[in-house]
């Protein structure tokens, strides 16, 4: 009997993880690099986000970053601010998962 409902347990405890399955809900993965447009310089901690999504990051000190959406966000735009900076919105359509894309944000003076 406690090896039937160790086996029930394990096997729920596996349904119910998405990882166990192999697919986490997530399709494409949207990878860039943030610049300064007039130094050329890369921005660190830039806040990029799906507006209206629970779907962010923040760049890295070298500029990038690397998010993870769903296939079903596709249509929509991706959002990128920061201090100092004059905000930015990119359409996910723009994006291709297999390069790098810069984006460029505009100093605020």
């Amino acid at each position: 009997m406690k090896k039937l409902l160790t086996f029930i347990l394990m096997s729920c405890i596996g349904f119910l993880s998405p990882s166990a399955a192999g697919q986490d809900g997530f399709d494409v993965t949207v990878r860039g690099v943030v610049r300064d447009e007039v130094s050329r310089r890369p921005v660190a901690f830039v806040n990029v986000f799906l507006p209206g999504e629970n779907i962010g990051t923040v760049t890295n000190g070298e500029g990038a970053f690397s998010l993870k959406i769903k296939s079903s966000n596709l249509e929509k735009v991706l959002e990128f601010s920061c201090m100092g900076y004059a905000g930015s919105r990119i359409s996910l359509q723009d994006f291709d998962s297999e390069k790098n894309h810069t984006v460029w944000l505009k100093p605020v003076y």
